[in-house]
């Protein structure tokens, strides 16, 4: 090796974070001793560059146990007269690290002892993230789980539709395989669909990438629920859409709640008898056409207003006991 090639091969170890080195093994399988060493390798350590070299695992305060474990690979590859990759977890100052490494034998050296080359890699950050990601994924399956709600994916360039989670029969995991845009139109309710295909059209054209639509859908039971749905559209750099992912959430039950109140609604609206609602925030908040009949007043008139000086009414008891009966016996 020439000295531009050593000088370059010295720039690159300095810049990796890569651990790589050659050791040798003493014929009791003791320990290890350090005979080359990258920065990569003091810089995990900890210690001054050029440091290392001679000292034992031992001294550098590895504890037996991960020694033994580096000694059992060294000699498998000694046997194998292979590579050998593993990964464990290393205890350190800064606390516990993963690392991922490869060994492989080089022979004996002069000192007579068997000597091994390693190339490590510091996995600790990785395994964090993917830690954080699969506690992020749980905390996320149990929240749709808990809304009956569906996560999906749309890559819009293949034309492929995954739904990552789901609760309902409509709708259900497509795992590794996928459906069409076309298959997920044919679940909305026919009397939603134009407005369903419109909300995505929006979404994929106005530029926003805000996707928003509440739609019926129909189970192969036959039965209607409604879905709310919430995602965002990635663009690729020339503005073109490529993918939109989102949360699907029933809200039936809400509907239903709904519908019963407008229902209640319409009938205290119909009844002849007076039929009136007062807030001691809001004033009146129901005045049916019975009360309108009653009192003279329409309800544009009557609404907000305080019942007791609209009416003029007289109470046979302090209005302010009548008042603490309701919050303490409910009427």
């Amino acid at each position: 090796m020439t000295e531009r090639e050593s000088a370059l091969l010295r720039r690159l170890l300095d810049r990796t974070s890569l651990m790589m080195g050659v050791v040798e093994l003493p014929d009791d399988d003791s320990d290890i001793v350090h005979v080359y060493d990258s920065p990569g390798t003091y810089r995990f350590f900890g210690i001054e560059r050029d440091s290392l070299e001679g000292k034992s695992a031992r001294q550098l305060g590895v504890p037996p146990e991960v020694i033994a474990e580096w000694v059992r690979h060294y000699r498998q590859s000694e046997r194998l007269a292979a590579e050998v990759h593993f990964e464990y977890e290393h205890p350190s100052a800064q606390g516990q690290r993963w690392l991922a490494s490869v060994v492989a034998p080089l022979g004996l050296a002069e000192s007579g002892r068997a000597s091994f080359s390693y190339v490590t890699e510091d996995l600790t950050e990785r395994k964090r993230g993917e830690a954080e990601l699969r506690d992020r994924e749980i905390h996320l399956r149990l929240a749709m789980e808990a809304s009956l709600s569906v996560a999906f994916d749309w890559d819009i360039q293949h034309d492929r539709v995954r739904r990552l989670r789901s609760s309902e029969e409509a709708l259900p995991v497509t795992g590794d395989a996928s459906d069409s845009f076309e298959k997920v139109v044919r679940v909305v309710h026919p009397d939603d669909r134009a407005l369903f295909q419109e909300n995505v059209r929006r979404a994929l054209t106005d530029g926003s990438g805000v996707y928003h639509s509440e739609h019926r859908v129909v189970r192969p039971s036959g039965e209607v629920r409604w879905h709310l749905e919430s995602g965002s559209v990635q663009f690729d750099p020339s503005g073109r859409p490529i993918r939109l992912i989102g949360v699907s959430e029933d809200v039936t039950d809400r509907h239903q709640r709904e519908e019963a109140l407008r229902h209640r609604a319409r009938l205290v609206n119909v009844s002849h008898e007076p039929i009136l609602a007062w807030s001691e925030s809001k004033g009146i908040i129901e005045w049916n056409t019975g009360a309108e009949r009653l009192y003279g007043y329409a309800p544009v008139e009557a609404l907000g207003r305080n019942i007791h000086e609209l009416l003029q009414t007289t109470h046979s008891v302090p209005l302010s006991d009548i008042m603490e009966a309701i919050q303490r016996e409910g009427e």
